[in-house]
């Protein structure tokens, strides 16, 4: 009997253990969770706390806070009045880039191709709404107007490509009739190019200005200033750290891509660079689209550097890459003279 009774009092406790310890994490849910905390909350040793997740949903606790974040970002992604950097500061992070990181580890898929995903389910089930998409009206009318806009740019970009040539063979041909009065041995100044094809961080072959003054990025803002251009618009995701790079009034804020292509479009840009390689097609429908990934490169030297071929600022970047490595010698020599050998 005692043995019996013993097991009921264990068997609530560890019921009650379990619940102080759900109820500490649906809390802080919103918050970076440390197991132990958690730990030190419920007063049970870590491997007990592990056992009785395990136990009970077959996984750690580490396992099942992730698997609620998640849950909860899927939810507030779905939510028509939340863009992704409204869910990544819901859930405590520093910024959507991380988030949108953390969000691909957990599913699979990017934040805005989640919500496309979803979107293209629901149209499958409503086939026969006669829209096919499950909008409210400011999202049809949002959509509406990104399609007339879309369009618009396909036509302006396929005339551009038509009176690019037309308009250089005209220019040669005004410059042979000029010449003609001149002698057949004087030999014309060469032309600057205006374009120039480079390959970007994802592989890809693009052509881009030879040097672009109307720069868009969704993340890459101090390695753009670092290069002596300040971009139309970028990720000002630490004000503080590049406050004295820029003013408020040159840089607008780049919010949610998914929100801000009427934004981008109305800036006319010559050349976007990105991270994300999986929004480079819808980018491209605006201007030249380069990906830029930091994680190609092992030192920032090295990273400004390739900013300031793909920008035509190579003097610029070499510049500041000399200076950042005066900066860090002399760095170095504060720490030596400050902490003692060994």
């Amino acid at each position: 009997m005692a043995q019996v009774l013993l097991e009921v009092e264990q068997k609530e406790a560890s019921t009650g253990t379990l619940e102080q310890a759900l109820a500490y994490i649906e809390r802080h849910v919103h918050e970076p969770i440390v197991i132990q905390e958690v730990v030190r909350h419920v007063q049970v040793p870590a491997h007990q706390l592990a056992a009785l997740f395990k136990k009970h949903f077959g996984q750690a606790p580490k396992q099942y806070i992730r698997k609620r974040q998640q849950q909860l970002a899927e939810t507030y992604l779905l939510q028509p009045h939340y863009r992704i950097k409204n869910v990544a500061a819901a859930l405590n992070f520093d910024n959507e880039f991380y988030f949108s990181n953390a969000f691909k580890k957990w599913t699979g898929v990017t934040p805005s191709q989640f919500v496309k995903n979803s979107i293209n389910n629901m149209s499958e089930k409503h086939i026969g709404n006669e829209n096919h998409f499950q909008y409210n009206e400011n999202q049809l009318a949002q959509a509406n107007r990104f399609e007339g806009r879309e369009n618009e740019f396909m036509i302006q970009n396929m005339m551009h490509k038509i009176k690019l040539p037309l308009l250089l063979s005209l220019l040669l041909l005004l410059a042979a009739c000029g010449n003609d009065t001149k002698k057949e041995s004087s030999i014309p100044p060469k032309e600057e190019a205006t374009t120039r094809v480079v390959v970007d961080d994802a592989g890809r072959e693009v052509e881009i200005p030879a040097k672009p003054e109307r720069i868009i990025t969704d993340w890459h803002l101090g390695q753009i200033l670092a290069v002596g251009v300040t971009p139309l618009m970028g990720t000002i995701y630490n004000p503080g750290f590049l406050a004295q790079h820029y003013t408020d009034e040159e840089i607008l804020e780049f919010s949610d891509a998914s929100t801000s292509f009427e934004k981008i479009i109305e800036l006319k840009p010559d050349l976007i660079v990105t991270w994300n390689a999986e929004e480079v097609e819808n980018y491209e429908k605006i201007a030249p689209t380069i990906v830029f990934d930091s994680a190609t490169y092992t030192t920032p030297q090295e990273e400004i550097l390739a900013m300031g071929q793909f920008l035509g600022r190579e003097e610029e970047a070499q510049a500041f890459a000399e200076d950042f490595e005066t900066r860090v010698a002399a760095a170095k020599e504060k720490i030596r003279k400050a902490v003692p050998e060994g």
